[in-house]
């Protein structure tokens, strides 16, 4: 039988093992903030074909002009949102990334 044990010369250090959390978790926070920035970069598109279509349908007559204002003030309070969510984003970003080059 085999022994799975390293021998102590090859066996991980702590130093190396807190090393690779460190990069394990650094490459979490990259693939969550990847997908926070895609989601909002969707919904900001979707929100934009979402207004094209009611000026169409203000156009053709579907809906009354009265509903612009509101529908137009909500759309663009999200849109506002969704951009300073994105803005503290980048900066996590910016953070993770300064801190895994001090590392290095």
């Amino acid at each position: 039988m085999s022994d799975n044990k390293l021998p102590s010369s090859q066996a991980p250090s702590s130093d190396d093992s807190s090393k690779f959390d460190r990069r394990k978790m650094i490459q979490d926070n990259w693939r969550q903030a990847r997908f926070i920035s895609n989601a909002t970069l969707g919904f900001i598109i979707s929100l934009f074909l979402a207004i094209v279509a009611s000026i169409g349908s203000i156009y053709f007559g579907k809906i009354p002009e009265t509903s612009i204002p509101p529908a137009s003030q909500l759309t663009f309070n999200f849109i506002k949102v969704l951009l300073v969510f994105q803005k503290h984003n980048n900066d996590r970003l910016d953070r993770l990334t300064k801190e895994l080059k001090d590392k290095d």
